[in-house]
């Protein structure tokens, strides 16, 4: 069994009812039978903020699959990854080399790779509460309230004109 990261935007009067408008979607598109690698999977959620005003979901998306590249420990951290050739002695006394992919370089780094309007405590918290939703198939997923402006776009849906709507979107791996 394998995880497939989805992702979508919802509406709701809060984040609870998104997250279960987004869920039964899902499961209506894709049925109910379990492990459809969609949010249907997914059983909770952690909403870990808002959006800035000048960042769009797909740009936290964006910078959330850059940073999958490189760790966060107090500081961002870039794994080197090469091709490194173990030699050792079989049972039979027969010396075999063996060629395996490992990191091989960490290095600090100085730039951050989020977009600019990310780059505050809030805004790493967001980003860092997606790669933990993107990392754990069974875990919950991760949710951000969107700002004004795709609220209005994803209220013009279905709720124009309507008040206390609010926009949400979620991701994470789900089971397939």
């Amino acid at each position: 069994m394998g995880a497939n990261w989805d992702d979508g935007v919802s509406v709701g009067r809060n984040a609870n009812e998104a997250f279960t408008n987004l869920t039964r979607d899902a499961a209506w598109e894709h049925g109910h039978g379990g492990y459809s690698g969609t949010m249907a999977e997914k059983g909770s959620f952690i909403l870990a903020g808002t959006l800035p005003a000048r960042v769009t979901f797909q740009d936290l998306l964006t910078a959330m699959f850059r940073t999958r590249e490189v760790e966060w420990h107090g500081h961002w951290v870039e794994r080197t990854y090469g091709d490194v050739e173990k030699t050792y002695t079989d049972y039979k006394g027969i010396e075999r080399t063996v060629t395996t992919r490992e990191c091989v370089k960490v290095t600090k780094r100085r730039k951050s790779p989020l977009p600019k309007a990310l780059q505050n405590p809030a805004g790493e918290r967001i980003v860092r509460a997606f790669l933990a939703a993107d990392s754990d198939k069974w875990g919950p997923a991760a949710g951000v309230e969107l700002n004004a402006r795709e609220t209005k776009t994803a209220r013009s849906r279905s709720y124009k004109g309507k008040q206390g709507i609010h926009a949400y979107g979620f991701g994470g791996s789900c089971s397939s």
